[in-house]
């Protein structure tokens, strides 16, 4: 089923809906929460309190081609409301066992985990998941390419701070420049490297000529919804103990849910977009 397709059988409460719904959404959404919060019970249940008010609000929704963009910023409120994990507690391996590309991984997630979260979710929704980032993080076209612009400075650098303390162990500074380091890349020390390297004829062939947030992201953990979470999202829903709670979610809903997706009357939409402009960017 397309968008359009999905929004009509869930205002129709056609039985299939949320499964539809859950196969066409419910990886790419839980990947998505698992970047944010780095636990997967959190993520779980974000995107099931995410589809909690999907279904209980889809009369509302302004536009049916909208409707993976709602289910995104639906799960980014309920992601807002929990705190993410330490980077050293996050429940999925940074790289498989025995993977050849491990200390490539190890990098991609220290360099990003380094980065401030804000910019972490703009790189991981332009480069994993086809959305439109003015709709789902609720800034205009220009605050986007401004985010992201930061976001990829921010992450060359890290990146390349990464690469020189792991790899310029012939430099003859190297032990005064690591003087303290205890595994982790502070914003200090970032600075330091890459301002020593820029003269450095040992590190600065060490800095990446370019690159590319698509590829470092593809490097990073991407849980998908195992086959029990998914029978755990959906039996919520016919749960009649949970009533209440599924009440409550959708009431505490209101006060982040971007008005540019519902017909809200007494609010002006925040910012038209044409549904047709899938990635602006």
């Amino acid at each position: 089923m397309n968008d359009p397709q999905l929004a009509a059988a869930l205002r129709s409460r056609s039985p299939d809906a949320l499964p539809e719904l859950l196969d066409a959404y419910g990886d790419q959404l839980f990947s998505y929460c698992w970047c944010l919060l780095r636990n997967r019970e959190n993520a779980q249940i974000a995107v099931r309190d995410a589809l909690v008010v999907a279904t209980a609000q889809i009369g509302r929704l302004v536009c049916d081609e909208w409707l993976g963009l709602w289910l995104y910023s639906l799960a980014r409120a309920e992601c807002l409301r929990r705190e993410a994990v330490p980077a050293s507690d996050a429940d999925e391996p940074v790289a498989p066992p025995n993977a050849d590309d491990a200390d490539s991984r190890l990098m991609a997630w220290k360099a990003v985990t380094s980065m401030p979260a804000d910019e972490v979710e703009a790189l991981e929704l332009d480069s994993r998941h086809d959305v439109d980032l003015r709709l789902v993080l609720g800034l205009s076209a220009a605050e986007a390419e401004a985010l992201l612009d930061r976001a990829r400075r921010d992450l060359e650098r890290a990146l390349a701070a990464e690469i020189l303390v792991r790899k310029s162990h012939a430099c003859p500074d190297r032990a005064a420049l690591l003087s303290g380091w205890t595994g982790t890349t502070t914003p200090a020390l970032r600075d330091r490297v890459l301002e020593h390297a820029v003269t450095c004829s040992v590190c600065s062939p060490n800095l990446p000529r370019s690159v590319s947030p698509a590829r470092v992201f593809a490097l990073l953990p991407a849980p998908v919804l195992s086959s029990v979470a998914r029978l755990e999202v959906l039996g919520f829903f016919d749960d009649s103990r949970k009533a209440a709670y599924r009440e409550f979610a959708v009431s505490r809903a209101e006060e982040l849910t971007g008005s540019w997706f519902l017909n809200t009357p007494e609010l002006e939409p925040a910012m038209p977009a044409a549904p047709e402009l899938r990635r602006p960017l």
